[in-house]
């Protein structure tokens, strides 16, 4: 037995409404949901975009684990309720940083990073964003941290980008991830995709002109290291050392030096712990490896 059900009342749509969003029938929802029939793989993508979760939350059967809920219910379809709608923006700043990083949060989140700051203990948190970030935190070289809901007035001083402001569903990013694969090895990686993903695929690699493969790769894979007194190290991370650091982190589990490797093996990475302000780690590869470990376990 799937969850769409369950998704689709706890996000208030009707089997009629989430029929029309699927341009299907309330009949097909119907079957989907007793289990008589299978959507297909472009069905279950938009419903992943629409419930603002992934496609394994979506047909996982009733007693495996849920992920935490990690994305925003945005298919240029309708907005999300409750905590996992697009909250508004966090800033972060530190010393000799050239900018504020800013990044766009769920409701969720907001009461998640309300949470960290109310701890008597400083140390590591980590905010999961709309953008495809974990963003870990080193609480004691940060300078501040800015919150701004989207009916704010507008920041002054602050060259806020687009992409900064904009929420997307975990599920964009992770479909994204097949096209460069597919493009290297000569098969239509779109041909599980609704017309309408499509359309909003067209229209996200057009706004941050990424059809370059290169390019996405790094949108959707590169870690960035924020150090005290050093400018931002970009590389593609070791994504099984990222997932560890991630968990370790939560549980305030810190070692001295931070070993982020590159993901070919051939160059070692250890930074000292109390020099890193921050770091900026692609979602998708850790929610893969978290995904890896549940199903080995």
């Amino acid at each position: 037995m799937n969850q769409i059900k369950s998704l689709r009342k706890r996000a208030g749509y009707t089997q009629k409404k989430l029929a029309e969003m699927l341009d299907t029938t309330q009949q097909s929802i119907a079957r989907w949901e007793n289990g008589t029939v299978e959507p297909s793989l472009s069905a279950v993508r938009d419903m992943a975009m629409i419930f603002g979760t992934s496609i394994d939350n979506i047909m996982r059967s009733d007693n495996s684990p849920i992920d935490i809920e990690l994305s925003v219910s945005r298919l240029n379809f309708e907005e999300a309720t409750d905590n996992s709608k697009h909250w508004g923006i966090v800033g972060i700043s530190y010393e000799n940083a050239t900018k504020t990083y800013w990044y766009p949060i769920t409701k969720g989140q907001l009461i998640n990073i309300y949470n960290y700051l109310s701890e008597d203990e400083t140390g590591w948190f980590n905010i999961i964003t709309l953008n495809n970030r974990i963003i870990s935190i080193n609480s004691k070289l940060i300078s501040d941290i800015k919150l701004c809901s989207d009916d704010a007035d507008p920041i002054d001083n602050e060259n806020i980008t687009i992409e900064e402001y904009v929420g997307y569903p975990l599920e964009l990013y992770r479909v994204l991830s097949e096209k460069p694969y597919a493009d290297e090895n000569e098969f239509d990686w779109s041909s599980n995709c609704s017309k309408k993903l499509l359309t909003v695929i067209d229209r996200f690699l057009d706004e941050y002109s990424l059809h370059d493969d290169d390019l996405l790769n790094q949108k959707l894979h590169y870690t960035t290291i924020h150090r005290k007194g050093n400018l931002p190290y970009t590389y593609w991370a070791n994504d099984i050392q990222l997932t560890e650091l991630v968990y370790y982190f939560s549980q305030q589990i810190i070692p001295r030096f931070l070993n982020i490797n590159y993901i070919d093996g051939q160059i070692e990475n250890f930074y000292p712990e109390n020099q890193v302000c921050m770091i900026e780690i692609p979602l998708i590869d850790v929610m893969e490896n978290f995904s890896k470990q549940y199903s080995e376990n």
